[in-house]
């Protein structure tokens, strides 16, 4: 994606860091940012500087957003937005176009991300609520509940909020199902003490391999899933949790919930 100042582009001569008489060149080519995202600035030089004859073109990823030129502190802003899977690094190309040619310099930007053994990008949550004990019993995967080879954590959690539901119709009865869960920061418990804002057995990694059962199936001895409201019925789940196969995973999902019933019992 190309994310430039506005200004009318003309073809020229021009390439690299150089072109005749003048030069473009950025005084740092790496950038570092934490996992959170924030903003990076980057000074640059010129060497006879085209004035009043061209502007800034950046070619960079989504989640790279240019921001601004401050020529009276030669400074390119950035917006960096947060990671919510694995490490990434993009290169950023910014070229100067001008009348009669362009000059043109590269930088790198890296990003923290979620470094575990195994990084689940879940597309699909899914699951039963169970009214008494308030027991959400969540599937967060790769492509659904009983889909073969749907890959992802089962996330048995507790919450004292009342969930959100609405009904539906199915073969002429009335059932009811939840559009959201609760957003908040649910941590393993191994007593199982079923306390808000805890998880439990049974929870675990797993593949789907038919007939009810998952191969490989390796039970959650610890860790964290954190839900955020992103209104609209929308949420975002991060989770990082350790298995006993003493691995860690990582999954992030973001989207509604679908399916997801309610039972009385």
């Amino acid at each position: 994606m190309i994310l430039a100042a506005a200004c009318e582009q003309q073809t020229g001569g021009g390439n690299g860091n150089g072109n005749g008489d003048s030069a473009f060149q950025l005084n740092t080519d790496y950038f570092d940012v934490p996992q959170d995202g924030g903003t990076i600035s980057m000074t640059y030089q010129f060497v006879n500087r085209p004035e009043n004859d061209g502007d800034f073109f950046i070619t960079s990823s989504d989640w790279i957003t240019f921001t601004g030129d401050d020529l009276a502190t030669s400074t390119l802003s950035f917006d960096i937005e947060a990671n919510p899977s694995r490490e990434r690094t993009d290169t950023v190309v910014i070229r100067y176009d001008y009348s009669t040619g362009f000059l043109l310099d590269t930088a790198f930007v890296h990003q923290d991300g979620q470094n575990t053994d195994v990084f689940i990008d879940a597309k699909s949550c899914t699951g039963e609520y169970y009214s008494v004990g308030g027991s959400y019993y969540t599937w967060i995967s790769t492509a659904g509940l009983w889909i073969m080879d749907s890959e992802g954590i089962n996330v048995n959690f507790f919450s004292s909020e009342e969930p959100v539901t609405e009904e539906f119709q199915e073969n002429g009865n009335t059932y009811r199902r939840l559009v959201t869960l609760p957003a908040g920061t649910y941590t393993y418990d191994p007593m199982g003490t079923e306390e808000p804002g805890t998880f439990c057995a049974p929870s675990f990694y797993g593949i789907y391999s038919g007939n009810y059962s998952y191969t490989p199936r390796y039970e959650i001895t610890d860790g964290t899933v954190i839900i955020t409201d992103l209104g609209n019925n929308e949420i975002q789940i991060e989770a990082e949790v350790t298995c006993n196969d003493g691995r860690s995973y990582g999954v992030f999902f973001s989207g509604s919930i679908e399916d997801y019933i309610y039972i009385n019992g």
